[in-house]
């Protein structure tokens, strides 16, 4: 049996159905991403899982035994919250010390899992300052050595770095899945950025609406995804209509193309930038629209066959003006999106 598994399980707010049944299987060990839209239903999965919110239906298991109905006391399941949510008149070690104390775990174990979570924390310098006293780094890291000294079954985290600039935030995403593998914790992270999720995850569960979309590893998700919303909310793409033939493709530009499955009749690529080869070309069928230039790359804009199509090349490359003629090549099988994408 999975270390995690939850069966159906759902959350009605009075009429409004806030998460449709979801099926979903964890093993020991992963770290596994929800990724979607505020307001799909991400983060009240995770509160049903920590007892914040009784579910409407369904099951929960946890290291083989049914926890859907238990308070959140009595579920050895952690989170870490988006606001940190610190005890304010408290030292960093008080919190620490906090829920320990609240499940009258013995002085010495206190001892050996708070300088546990302290080294791997690196919050040494810290521990007799108050959280106002803190950088929001310096917080996260408390908050998350909060809930690494309660040993959970269980780490849930509620979009932890949201809070954070750009670059503090990528830094603190490597120490979290540095800390995560030391720990061998079974985690849970709800996110809203693509990038985020792909870099830190072992599966993530794409989930619109209230409904989970698919789910699968970043790479597969990426390169061939099921759906046109996974397509689309993950990273950049271009949909694009074609002729199948086997698995030859007849592109709007009249150009042939391979596909990456074998079907017949109209269909939906999702092609990412980086799957065209673009060359500049006097007489070429695309035309220049648009261009950004993202520092690794430089990502443009191509009108070509009646519709706007997205292309990169390194950011080394001179970068060409709006109005060049290019030709665009795809550099290998294209995606066939499942469905026509629906």
């Amino acid at each position: 049996m999975a270390h995690l598994e939850v069966t159906d399980l759902s959350k009605r707010f009075g009429g409004t159905v806030a998460l449709h049944p979801i099926e979903l299987s964890v093993e020991q060990g992963e770290f596994i991403t929800l990724l979607g839209p505020s307001g799909c239903g991400k983060s009240t999965f995770l509160r049903m899982l920590m007892g914040i919110t009784v579910p409407t239906s369904g099951q929960i298991v946890l290291s083989g035994r049914r926890i859907e109905r238990d308070a959140p006391e009595r579920r050895n399941v952690s989170m870490v919250f988006q606001s940190y949510a610190l005890f304010p008149h408290l030292t960093v070690l008080g919190n620490l010390r906090f829920g320990l104390r609240m499940k009258r775990v013995p002085r010495p174990e206190q001892q050996r899992r708070v300088e546990h979570a302290v080294r791997i924390c690196n919050l040494g310098a810290y521990l007799d300052r108050m959280p106002k006293e803190l950088s929001g780094g310096q917080q996260q890291r408390v908050a998350l050595a909060r809930a690494i000294v309660m040993q959970p079954d269980l780490l849930l985290f509620d979009e932890p770095l949201s809070n954070l600039d750009a670059k503090l935030r990528e830094s603190l995403r490597e120490e979290l899945l540095d800390l995560h593998r030391r720990v061998g914790a079974t985690s849970l992270y709800v996110t809203h950025d693509q990038d985020e999720a792909m870099a830190m995850s072992d599966r993530i569960v794409v989930i619109n609406d209230g409904r989970v979309v698919e789910t699968g590893t970043p790479a597969v998700l990426y390169h061939r995804p099921k759906t046109l919303f996974t397509a689309r909310f993950l990273g950049h793409t271009s949909i694009v209509k074609a002729d199948a033939d086997g698995d030859d493709l007849l592109l709007p530009w009249g150009q042939v193309a391979k596909a990456d499955n074998v079907t017949k009749g109209k269909v939906h690529l999702s092609i990412r930038p980086e799957d065209f080869c673009l060359h500049a070309l006097p007489d070429g069928p695309g035309t220049v629209v648009g261009a950004q230039f993202l520092g690794a790359s430089i990502r443009y804009r191509v009108e070509i066959g009646g519709q706007t199509v997205m292309a990169s090349v390194t950011g080394r490359e001179a970068m060409l003006p709006a109005g060049a003629r290019v030709s665009l090549t795809p550099l290998a099988p294209l995606h066939l999106l499942e469905n026509g994408g629906a």
